[in-house]
């Protein structure tokens, strides 16, 4: 049973012939009943304060909690974000490589018609002059020689021609 101060001071003794003097039983009875409500005050005062401190180490203690699952959220979300990015990051690098080697190809061919046009138009360009110099060479025929009857005016310049 808990005793309160009230009890203490409520509390009466039985008179007997030969008993403990009155007045010093009631002065100490009034010290001890002081004394006993400041140390019950005291407590009350105390499990306040240890029951409000409790809940601000469980408020710490949810914060905290809260805290860490935060951090291994951002975490886990940092890793998916990271994987993802070097995954795009590697989709665009072969569609690079793939574009460059589409480049490379569409160049090679267009290089290999081009030579291929070279190679006909010098082959054309021979065919050409070879007509060129044969037309030439029959319109001197036709005028009567090589030119030289005239006093070497007319000398054909097929160094000219030739290159």
């Amino acid at each position: 049973m808990a005793m309160t101060p009230i009890d203490i001071s409520k509390t009466k003794f039985h008179r007997e012939i030969r008993g403990y003097y009155r007045v010093e039983v009631d002065k100490f009875m009034d010290v001890v009943g002081k004394e006993f409500a400041a140390l019950y005050t005291e407590n009350i005062d105390l499990k306040e304060t240890v029951e409000r401190l409790e809940k601000r180490v469980n408020h710490y203690q949810m914060e905290n909690k809260l805290q860490q699952q935060t951090i291994i959220l951002d975490q886990q979300m940092s890793a998916t974000v990271k994987k993802k990015a070097k995954e795009e990051a590697d989709l665009i690098i072969q569609a690079a490589k793939q574009e460059r080697d589409r480049q490379l190809s569409d160049a090679e061919m267009k290089k290999q018609e081009i030579q291929a046009d070279i190679e006909k138009m010098s082959r054309k360009q021979e065919t050409m002059r070879a007509h060129l110099e044969t037309f030439l060479t029959m319109q001197l025929e036709t005028l009567g020689g090589s030119g030289k009857d005239h006093g070497d005016k007319t000398e054909p310049a097929w160094h000219l021609i030739k290159e």
